[in-house]
């Protein structure tokens, strides 16, 4: 770190071993990021480097997107139910994806409703077997991968599409099943945060999908 010769030096609670030790290189901050509206600390952040103006300016044109996508699609969003999930390949496990960072923003923006089974769902990560995958019922399931290639394939989607629970899913058979980069839309930046709300404002505006697999 010393070798970067940073002008500040930002951190995260819950990663705070040691830290105060960066502050002998540069100032050093150490934010709640998992506990707080992406929005606060997006703006916390843009305050330390003198950035607040384009922080506005990023927030107008986020707002502005989410306007669009709801005067656009609002009435199909609302009677779609979705379940987001994140896949683990190596412990064949998965786990609904958290609300922390931008998810809650943008789920909060479309008027997305999430399945039974993920209702509840907090900032920590509740690994679940692979086996109960099939409780998660939904007319669309969003797979976020850490491994999506420039040609939209993943490795880590086609393991989670090889396993037999997975196939028998509504949405699975409806085709409805869609992976996304999870380092491009749920990572802690004003861009993470439009391009997730613009690839999953796409995915549910879709006129053709099928929004009666689900019967509550």
């Amino acid at each position: 770190m010393a070798a970067l010769n940073p002008d500040l030096i930002v951190g995260y609670l819950g990663n705070d071993d040691g830290f105060d030790r960066f502050a002998e290189i540069a100032p050093a901050v150490n934010l709640d990021v998992f506990d707080r509206p992406i929005k606060e600390v997006l703006f916390d952040i843009a305050d330390l480097v003198n950035r607040t103006d384009e922080a506005q300016r990023l927030e107008a044109t986020f707002n502005a997107q989410a306007s669009e996508i709801r005067a656009n699609a609002s009435d199909d969003i609302a009677r779609t139910t979705v379940s987001f999930i994140q896949h683990v390949n190596r412990d064949d496990q998965f786990f609904p994806v958290t609300m922390s960072f931008g998810l809650p923003v943008i789920i909060e923006e479309l008027g997305i409703r999430r399945s039974l089974a993920e209702q509840g769902i907090g900032a920590e990560r509740e690994f679940r077997s692979i086996e109960a995958l099939g409780d998660h019922v939904a007319d669309v399931i969003i797979n976020y991968v850490p491994d999506m290639q420039p040609d939209g394939s993943s490795e880590n989607h086609d393991v989670l599409m090889s396993w037999p629970v997975t196939q028998f899913l509504p949405a699975v058979q409806e085709g409805q099943i869609y992976p996304v980069h999870i380092f491009k839309v749920g990572s802690l930046s004003w861009r993470s945060l439009s391009t997730g709300l613009e690839q999953i404002g796409t995915i549910l505006s879709n006129p053709a999908l099928n929004r009666d697999l689900v019967r509550e």
